[in-house]
């Protein structure tokens, strides 16, 4: 059998290695967006609130901020949220997480991702603010090229 991405990642990063992946998506936008390659390490210790960190979620490999972590039985859990969304993801524990991003490498950096990556340093302390800014500036993009 074929190993996959996921445990192939975990056995890079259990040696002490670094991994560098290519993205796909919208949800980290704009600090991260499809095309960008994320290098990863792995977590030692507990991850901080506002880390992004790469998890395991129905075999899939997500890459999202932690916002927040609690305790619930006796067990410790972590919810993150993709910057580009308004709801939290169903927490999940640690032994879900994969690693934490450490570097991010773009190319070709847009007039509104250069705005939002300006903003972001404000945005990012508040994060529904950070949503609802990329909304209207995918709007007003949308409705500028449609004119």
């Amino acid at each position: 059998m074929k190993p996959d991405i996921q445990t192939i990642t975990s056995i890079i990063l259990d040696g002490g290695y670094h991994a560098s992946l290519p993205t796909i998506g919208s949800s980290m936008f704009p600090v991260i967006r499809t095309g960008d390659r994320i290098t990863i390490e792995a977590v030692s210790g507990k991850p901080s609130i506002g880390d992004i960190i790469v998890f395991q979620s129905n075999g899939q490999m997500i890459c999202h901020r932690l916002v927040k972590t609690f305790k619930k039985d006796g067990v410790q859990y972590y919810q993150t949220r993709g910057d580009a969304f308004f709801k939290r993801d169903m927490p999940i524990t640690y032994e879900h997480i994969i690693g934490r991003v450490i570097q991010i490498q773009r190319t070709n950096v847009s007039i509104y991702r250069r705005i939002l990556l300006i903003l972001s340093p404000i945005t990012n302390r508040f994060t529904i603010l950070n949503a609802a800014v990329v909304r209207v500036l995918i709007k007003t993009r949308l409705w500028l090229t449609a004119s």
